[in-house]
């Protein structure tokens, strides 16, 4: 990686930092312990102007502050990397030839990564959570959780997404330097 790619992913980074420990978070209401959050956004910034090297980059180094900084150490730290590096690698084999089919790939990829990071969690580690979650829509509260969370993932990703690509477009058009 050349200096100004690194310069640019550490500023990015702390960006995304900086955004994740601001207390802007809006709760999902159908599953509250999941948030929507603008941390994402520098980090799909990243992939637009930079490639995908330095946005999974940027998302390591979020993952690694938030093991020192975040909340419910180790379990959500991990699962932000796990989203936010799925998206990720998602978007990365039509970022520059597919707006609509990168985002595309991108939700599904964090849909069934987060999905398969629930299961694991909820069926190995924490099989009392089940006991606190209702049911939602007639389903038994294990698949509420699991089509409750694609569904937080699907609108957390289309958010950032969709942010990031029109910041990149609007900085590219407004200074020339992208």
């Amino acid at each position: 990686m050349h200096k100004k790619d690194l310069t640019i992913t550490a500023i990015f980074s702390a960006a995304a930092v900086i955004l994740e420990a601001l207390p802007i978070k809006l709760p999902f209401p159908l599953l509250s312990y999941l948030t929507f959050d603008l941390a994402e956004i520098p980090v799909f910034f990243l992939l637009f102007y930079s490639g995908p090297k330095p946005a999974l980059l940027s998302a390591t180094l979020l993952a690694i502050v938030l093991f020192g900084l975040g909340s419910f150490v180790p379990i959500g730290p991990a699962f932000k990397f796990f989203a936010v590096a799925s998206s990720v690698l998602g978007a990365t084999p039509l970022f520059k030839k597919s707006l609509a089919g990168s985002f595309v790939v991108s939700t599904i990829s964090r849909v069934i990564v987060m999905s398969v990071a629930n299961y694991v969690l909820i069926e190995f580690f924490m099989p009392g959570f089940l006991s606190y979650v209702g049911e939602f829509a007639g389903l038994n509260p294990f698949n509420s959780i699991l089509i409750l969370t694609a569904v937080f993932n699907i609108i957390q990703n289309s958010f950032s997404f969709f942010i990031a690509y029109a910041l990149y477009i609007k900085i590219k058009k407004r200074t020339g330097w992208i």
